[in-house]
């Protein structure tokens, strides 16, 4: 999951999204991923395992103007606070 907090809580399916985040282009091009599942995910209650699953993906279009372009690069904060450029650094350094 990207960008994703996904949780059931009485019967009632949760979902939170930074909507400030850009995380990637999509494949054709013309638009923004904010979140994905990632593909099918089964939903988990305190319960286990349920019937239900998702496959969601939160986007928007790709900006006009070469200002917004550079916004879209700019912000890769993901839910935790943890930025990409940090977390591909810690991976570099543990190597």
């Amino acid at each position: 999951m990207e960008n994703l907090e996904i949780h059931v809580q009485n019967d009632i399916l949760v979902i939170k999204v930074n909507l400030t985040r850009s995380i990637r282009l999509s494949s054709s091009g013309r638009s923004v991923l904010i979140g994905s599942s990632g593909g099918n995910l089964r939903l988990i209650d305190k319960n286990g395992y349920r019937e239900e699953r998702i496959n969601l993906s939160v986007t928007k279009p790709v900006p006009k103007t070469a200002s917004d372009n550079d916004v879209l690069c700019q912000d890769k904060t993901d839910m935790t606070g943890t930025t990409e450029t940090e977390s591909a650094d810690e991976s570099d350094n543990a190597q």
